[in-house]
């Protein structure tokens, strides 16, 4: 499966910081300001990506989704969701959406972002690079998706670790960039 690797700049990092001084913390983010900046991050991988696509966007920042993707039959409502790793991605990995935002999101798609980190990185630059992964709609999560409880199914550690309730579908299960892409490009 291939996925769109994006490297960050230091202007990367300036430009994610500009925006979180401009918003407010998001209260749905369980890992507090550290939380903001994976997610902002993965938002410019995505933004990235989305340019070199060739497609025309517009960055919404609701806590219902992150952006309008206009295509030539329709605009889609995209949720980027974004997850460090000390480990490029493989299909098996797992992309996840928190249980308590599930109902409030109003998305078509989320697009599933992991940020790498550099060799014993550690604080604010220690993300190298984003790679997105794939993509999901409500219906197939619901299909593929697996639930992780806390307190049932915590085990494992780091990423493995299972740190609120939430739903999880593996690389390999979720629409590829070309199948998302080919999708959204059919006549309604």
């Amino acid at each position: 499966m291939a996925y769109f690797k994006h490297v960050f700049t230091r202007s990367d990092y300036v430009a994610a910081q500009a925006r979180i001084n401009k918003a407010a913390l998001n209260k749905h983010s369980y890992l507090g300001p550290e939380g903001q900046l994976r997610g902002t991050l993965g938002e410019i991988a995505f933004e990235k990506f989305l340019m070199q696509a060739g497609l025309s966007f517009n960055f919404v920042n609701s806590t219902q989704y992150d952006y309008e993707v206009v295509f030539p039959t329709k605009t889609v409502k995209v949720d980027v969701k974004t997850k460090a790793r000390n480990f490029e991605l493989r299909g098996y990995f797992e992309g996840s959406i928190p249980d308590y935002v599930a109902e409030h999101q109003k998305y078509d798609f989320a697009a599933f972002v992991s940020l790498l980190t550099g060799d014993g990185a550690v604080g604010a630059l220690s993300f190298q690079s984003a790679e997105i992964g794939g993509f999901a709609d409500k219906a197939l999560l619901n299909a593929k998706g697996v639930s992780k409880i806390v307190g049932v199914d915590s085990f494992g550690s780091g990423n493995n670790k299972c740190k609120i309730s939430c739903t999880n579908i593996n690389f390999n299960e979720m629409l590829s960039i070309d199948e998302w892409l080919a999708g959204q490009s059919k006549q309604i």
